[in-house]
């Protein structure tokens, strides 16, 4: 279980501030208060800021009983979020496709291996006056010029390529499960926020009113902060219908409900990042550069099997005549035709063009992972700095609300003033926590490549 942080209402001049405590604790916040900086101010001059709550992400400080090995009860980050991915790949249906479409490679290669056996045939053939002939042949193929050869190797490649469409269906499958899930992640915490600041309002206008009953403020600020109390409020209502819809759309990605508990999947200490080069170098043995690959080797057993068809084929035939005919036959057929006519030879050039063109697939694919790999490294690497300057961010950004409604309480600061800057406050710590969700899902994306590689 999450344990829970309540930042005190008065500390002493010796605490820790805010701003130096260990970033660990705050990604994946659900809720946070108006203030980290506590101030001392009259409770009837202005209402009490809300404590933010911070919930500690599993891995970081262990809840286990005492008198526990705490390390030997951890799971690795990222875990839960393995977990949910293994089941979401059960039933998918890009990946059942892919199983079947092995089991249909694999019953190709049985039947190019038959082909290497003798082949029977039956005829029935008139022989005149109402006679027939009735002829059972077993043809055994000895030369072929290296068209039985290369059926089996493409047999067997496809049967590779197959296997790669299968990793390559479950990889991209991982990437878009976990993008749906930050966005609904990210969703949910704009909710919680807002949720908050819709208290935080609340209780501004409360006090605006006793104010203004009392004579100290104008109708004019009860009016406004009404105003924004609404405008709040609408956002929130929309904030919770999007956090709906985000959640709806990673189940049926899914096909399994989504758990509440699954926002805290990524919690935890973060490992070490890969870098650039380990990704770059991954894409050598990603399986779309694989399937790539298979592709140029099809095109060449395609072309071998067209110069095969230029070749003379020799067999050993048996042939038993029953019928108005009765004999026997074992001999050695030699034969060679151009099954297509001279059009035999285009089929050599356009099976040339299909290897040069399935080579520059390679090289397209190629271009494509590194430019994908990249943005997405750098799509990590940018959310990480801007986790990391949107701390400093929103402490600033609550130390100055405190400042704010110090002068508020004196008369030295406009109502405008700390309405305005109670929004910017929570803007800043609504970035926070959505660039500590985009970091943790870009390292787990990061991490999904360098295992599909390897898978």
């Amino acid at each position: 279980m999450a344990t829970t942080r309540v930042i005190s209402s008065s500390v002493s001049a010796t605490q820790t501030p805010v701003s130096s405590r260990p970033y660990r604790w705050l990604p994946f916040v659900l809720a946070s208060g108006l203030s980290l900086i506590p101030v001392a101010i009259s409770a009837t001059a202005l209402p009490p800021a809300p404590a933010e709550a911070a919930s500690t992400p599993t891995g970081q400080e262990s809840s286990a009983p005492a008198g526990t090995d705490a390390g030997a009860t951890l799971r690795p980050w990222g875990a839960d979020m393995d977990d949910f991915l293994a089941a979401a790949l059960t039933w998918d249906p890009t990946v059942e496709r892919a199983k079947a479409q092995i089991a249909a490679a694999e019953d190709g290669v049985t039947a190019a291996k038959w082909q290497f056996g003798p082949t029977p045939s039956f005829s029935r053939e008139p022989a005149g006056s109402g006679h027939y002939v009735n002829v059972l042949r077993l043809q055994q193929p000895l030369y072929t010029g290296g068209a039985l050869t290369a059926n089996l190797r493409a047999a067997r490649i496809t049967v590779q390529s197959s296997h790669q469409e299968l990793a390559a269906a479950r990889l991209q499958l991982k990437i878009n499960l976990v993008t749906f899930w930050a966005d609904w992640v990210k969703a949910r915490q704009r909710a919680a926020s807002l949720s908050l600041l819709e208290q935080q309002h609340q209780d501004l206008l409360a006090m605006i009113q006793r104010r203004a009953a009392a004579g100290a403020a104008t109708t004019s600020d009860a009016a406004l902060a009404a105003s924004r109390l609404s405008a709040v409020n609408n956002e929130l209502a929309q904030a919770r219908l999007e956090a709906s819809l985000q959640r709806e759309q990673l189940q049926r990605l899914a096909r399994r409900p989504v758990p509440d508990l699954l926002t805290h999947a990524l919690d935890g200490d973060l490992p070490p990042a890969p870098s650039l080069a380990q990704i770059l170098d991954s894409i050598q043995t990603s399986p779309d550069m694989a399937i790539a690959r298979a592709n140029v080797d099809l095109a060449q057993e395609e072309l071998t099997k067209s110069k095969a068809g230029l070749m003379p084929s020799v067999s050993l035939r048996m042939d038993h005549q029953s019928g108005a005919v009765r004999d026997q036959r074992i001999g050695v057929v030699v034969q060679a035709s151009l099954s297509g006519g001279l059009g035999s030879f285009a089929a050599l050039n356009a099976a040339r063009s299909r290897i040069q063109a399935a080579q520059a697939t390679v090289a397209a694919t190629e271009q494509a992972l590194f430019n994908r790999y990249q943005v997405e490294f750098t799509r990590y690497a940018a959310a990480s700095a801007s986790a990391r300057n949107a701390i400093t961010t929103a402490d600033n950004s609550d130390q100055v609300l405190a400042s704010y409604r110090r002068q508020f309480a004196a008369g030295k600061r406009a109502w405008l003033d700390l309405l305005n800057m109670v929004r910017e406050s929570h803007t800043a710590r609504q970035s926070r926590h959505d660039a500590a969700i985009d970091e943790r899902a870009s390292l787990y994306r990061l991490q999904i490549l360098l295992q599909g590689s390897r898978e």
